[in-house]
């Protein structure tokens, strides 16, 4: 068969996490996942609408389309157009996963949950028309996949023109799961609370291959790579001799003193973290009890990452129940005064499938399901609330990026801790992460 793989357009791309450079330039991993699991008899071709026009014309035999909660009012126009011409659509991802009913008016099927394991049935049930209305495979117990094809994930990064730089990078997804139920995140929903993984041989067979294109970087593109921190000594252990730089999310306890030193000579230099907010009752009530008692270490953690040169984005969230103005402006100065390099400041946003979802549904306080709203960021405040409660938070949140990234917040949170690239690095994110 001839399969189509799109990723369709992000609603906004010129504001949000998602507008900026090192986002747009990774291509859509689950589509690259898909494709490395199709057999070699199919034809495949991946289309990122973001970089590239979709060539309705196409004679695909069958298209699989996946997509974000705020990428899926254009995921549903490309899949009804698709199926005006007779070509069979297959949906999935995260938010078709929680709403397959309404996925189901657009497409033809419907994949919940992770479809590594059930991708080539999902293809010889297409080839034989016999496609299932919907497929709900259990979580693969493990990640070390069977790859039928070749499949770069190496990109070029868009780098500002006064950079005279050419920075090849790879992402690579480890492991699945996180063992934190915050109200606001449907990952736990989507792949699971217990922690699963790749082999460690099975990672470090990827990276050479990487390094062997010409990837120098590596974004490891898990939820949480401290999630299973014996697991996570083990992997650093093994990526010291492989003499590679790398990002990932994770959480505070990266910093703690029985990993933070291996780690950063596994090359980690910098941490994505969810610090969500910096106020105990916040953190308890939104994320996880456990997460109650990290305001002591947030400042801890952050100055020892910055003493062995990590940089530091940090992830903040306003609207979130029983916070207040002044602790969103405290937590913007916060994030000056601990020197986070970049720093998101989103709105809280009931993504379908989040426990914020489910509450905010029951108690009707969900403005709309207009799901281009979704982006959590300005101009998208979908919750209810008293008079003016959109626009204060919405004001808020600009105000934020506006002090963040001033040049009196620049001058307070260079660090020449830093080595002269990644002073280099330092300078770029300030440019393409706002």
């Amino acid at each position: 068969m001839n399969i189509g793989l799109i990723n369709p357009a992000w609603g906004d791309r010129r504001r949000g996490v998602n507008s900026t450079s090192l986002y747009r330039c990774m291509p859509p991993q689950a589509l690259l996942q898909l494709a490395s699991l199709t057999p070699l008899s199919h034809e495949v071709d991946i289309v990122d609408e973001n970089w590239s026009d979709i060539d309705f014309t196409r004679p695909y035999d069958i298209v699989g389309i996946t997509g974000t909660t705020v990428q899926i009012p254009r995921a549903y126009e490309v899949a009804d157009e698709f199926g005006r011409r007779g070509v069979p659509v297959v949906m999935g991802g995260p938010h078709v996963s929680f709403l397959p009913r309404e996925a189901l008016t657009h497409a033809d099927s419907v994949i919940r949950w992770e479809a590594d394991e059930i991708w080539a049935q999902v293809l010889d049930d297409a080839g034989t028309g016999s496609l299932k209305k919907v497929y709900s495979p259990k979580f693969p117990e493990s990640l070390d996949f069977t790859v039928h094809r070749p499949v770069t994930r190496v990109f070029r990064v868009e780098t500002p023109s006064w950079l005279p730089v050419d920075i090849k990078a790879a992402t690579i997804q480890i492991q699945r799961g996180c063992p934190h139920n915050c109200e606001f995140c449907s990952v736990t929903t989507f792949n699971g609370r217990r922690v699963r993984h790749k082999s460690i041989g099975y990672v470090t067979e990827e990276i050479a291959r990487a390094k062997a294109e010409g990837a120098r970087f590596f974004l490891f593109l898990d939820d949480n790579i401290a999630a299973d921190k014996e697991y996570a000594k083990e992997l650093f252990e093994a990526l010291i001799p492989l003499n590679i730089r790398w990002l990932s999310q994770t959480e505070i306890t990266i910093a703690d003193d029985d990993i933070i030193d291996l780690a950063v000579r596994a090359g980690l230099r910098f941490a994505v973290i969810g610090f969500e907010s910096i106020d105990a009752e916040t953190l308890g009530k939104a994320t996880s009890l456990a997460k109650r008692s990290w305001r002591g270490k947030y400042e801890e953690g952050a100055a020892k990452l910055r003493s062995r040169g990590v940089m530091i984005h940090g992830g903040f969230i306003f609207g979130l129940d029983h916070q207040t103005p002044e602790q969103a402006f405290e937590t913007v100065e916060w994030a000056i005064r601990n020197k986070l390099t970049v720093s998101h400041f989103t709105l809280a946003t009931p993504l379908p499938g989040s426990r914020l979802f489910r509450r905010l549904d029951r108690e009707g306080r969900i403005a709309t399901y207009d799901w281009s709203k979704y982006g959590m960021v300005t101009e998208s405040c979908v919750v209810k609330g008293e008079d003016g409660y959109k626009e204060a938070l919405e004001a808020m949140e600009l105000e934020a990026y506006r002090r963040f990234y001033s040049f009196r917040s620049l001058a307070r949170r260079f660090t020449w801790r830093l080595s002269p690239f990644n002073q280099l690095l330092w300078l770029m994110m300030q440019t393409f992460s706002k």
